[in-house]
């Protein structure tokens, strides 16, 4: 039973990195926001902590989680932008942030994933039976997208290396804070 369950692991991984390659001009990736809290929350508005705690669940500087983009979460971003870095991140991005800093919501505890036992245990009814699938489903916003961000916990980043400029001014002006598109991913990476 064991070679059987390890050779549908390795099926399933075979036929995503296949779609992953045929579709990289797809454009899933600017349908999901990875975020980073750039402030802390002593200095934000409680507009602000009201949408952080209802949805993002940045409850500390250096926090990030990922979220489905359209027009309601968009106006969102437009309140916190001062007080976030957010983007477009790529898969790389999406897979080191998972493999590394990954932890599942497992009975209301913060377990590591190490194991695919653990998703398939707790997403298994999902379809979602690897850590493959789970990244899958994240950065393709896939039709369990909303059980699966749930299931993550947010990931604890490290400071950047080479610190933050501006914290509070708008990446645009030279500072960190606000969208900066496709270029999420070099933040993530310095302080992953």
């Amino acid at each position: 039973m064991e070679k059987t369950w390890k050779n549908f692991i390795l099926e399933i991984a075979y036929h995503i990195s296949r779609h992953y390659t045929r579709n990289l001009t797809s454009t899933a990736i600017y349908d999901v926001a990875g975020f980073v809290s750039c402030a802390p929350v002593t200095v934000v508005s409680k507009q602000w902590i009201k949408i952080n705690q209802q949805i993002l669940k940045l409850h500390m500087i250096f926090n990030s989680t990922f979220m489905k983009l359209n027009k309601a979460s968009i106006n969102m971003l437009r309140i916190m932008e001062p007080y976030i870095a957010w983007g477009y991140p790529n898969l790389k991005s999406v897979n080191e942030l998972i493999y590394k800093r990954g932890y599942g919501k497992i009975n209301k505890k913060r377990i590591a994933l190490t194991d695919n036992a653990l998703i398939a245990r707790s997403l298994g009814k999902y379809g979602i039976i690897c850590m493959e699938d789970l990244i899958h489903k994240i950065y393709t916003i896939g039709k369990r997208f909303k059980e699966t961000n749930n299931f993550l916990w947010p990931f604890k980043l490290s400071s950047p290396r080479g610190r933050m400029k501006k914290k509070t001014t708008h990446f645009i002006e030279g500072g960190d804070a606000g969208n900066r598109e496709d270029q999420i991913h070099r933040l993530i990476r310095r302080m992953n």
